[in-house]
């Protein structure tokens, strides 16, 4: 029996998110004895840097914006060249031009993972997607609550649609020695005493960074020893550093940027905080408590499938950040 192609298309960047992290465990494990595995980004960057770097074949389609339209033909005849089975495509640009794509090549099976809510789609992309879905064989949701999102928005038949949560790799999360994660408080600028509490977020409106930094003020008013780390970059970054200023919390706040040292920074935290008012699952979430910490987050979208409240985390109403203070 012959093994099948299988290309995963995702947008690429600079950014590595969740839904990158995700496909590259899923990518990296796959049955090869079953799929020829390649991946695919529309635009070059960290992302596809890092998926080469763990020994997967990428090839970058060099999109140059969403309306080139030759990229999309260049996709096409790629897929049609490589005779590939199985499209699999993950991101709304991706999922997008993939499809069309693969309608053109006319690939035997397109699959999409959708790893947002449908409510967040503009209706433009709402409309795109409810005609490229009657060409789309299975839909793969990261969470039952992106599932019930696309049935509500898209009115697609639940049948089409699979729940697969999505993962994290265990063994890249292995707990350090007190000595190491001494020296990774001390490679951060933070005394070996202070207590911890990282965010792993991108800084965008999404992440509930503006209602997190009133809590951060309350919370060092009783605790002055705590030091809260937001990893990742984003747009709002000026905005969150006005924020800090403002509230006189510049001593407790570190933005650390991006760093792919997570599971280190993740072991020197006395818990996890996650204050996302929008989250279709929450990756970060379930690395945390991989590496055995206790979870504070918002009970927003995918996050009570993640957390159970009261034996692996604390959950508060989003937007609330008095709440999130006492949690």
């Amino acid at each position: 029996m012959r093994k099948f192609n299988l290309f995963y298309l995702i947008d690429g960047g600079d950014g590595l998110g969740g839904a990158d992290s995700n496909l590259l465990s899923v990518a990296k494990r796959i049955n090869r004895g079953r799929y020829n595995v390649e991946i695919g980004c529309l635009v070059g960057g960290r992302v596809a840097e890092i998926f080469r770097s763990n020994g997967l074949p990428v090839a970058v389609i060099n999109m140059k914006n969403k309306w080139d339209v030759v990229a999309i033909v260049r996709l096409a005849r790629l897929l049609k060249k490589k005779e590939i089975d199985i499209l699999h495509t993950s991101l709304y640009p991706s999922n997008t031009f993939g499809r069309i794509a693969a309608i053109l090549a006319r690939t035997p099976v397109s699959l999409v993972w959708e790893q947002n809510q449908a409510q967040l789609k503009r209706p433009r992309h709402v409309r795109v997607d409810k005609i490229l879905n009657k060409f789309t064989d299975a839909i793969v949701a990261a969470s039952s609550a992106v599932k019930h999102s696309i049935v509500e928005v898209e009115g697609i038949g639940e049948s089409k649609i699979q729940v697969v949560h999505n993962c994290v790799e265990p063994s890249a999360f292995d707990l350090s020695s007190d000595a190491v994660a001494t020296a990774k408080k001390l490679e951060l600028g933070l005394r070996p005493e202070d207590r911890a509490l990282p965010y792993v977020a991108g800084l965008g409106p999404r992440k509930g960074h503006k209602y997190f930094l009133p809590a951060i003020r309350e919370v060092v008013k009783v605790f002055p020893d705590v030091k809260f780390l937001f990893v990742g970059e984003g747009a709002y970054r000026e905005e969150i550093e006005r924020g800090i200023e403002r509230l006189g919390i510049k001593g407790n706040v570190l933005l650390c940027g991006f760093r792919r040292d997570i599971p280190a920074i993740l072991d020197i935290a006395e818990f996890y905080v996650h204050p996302a008012i929008v989250e279709a699952f929450g990756v970060a979430v379930l690395e945390a408590m991989v590496m055995g910490k206790a979870v504070v987050a918002n009970r927003v979208d995918g996050i009570p499938e993640v957390v159970v409240e009261g034996e692996t985390g604390l959950l508060v109403e989003p937007k609330d950040p008095e709440a999130l203070a006492g949690a």
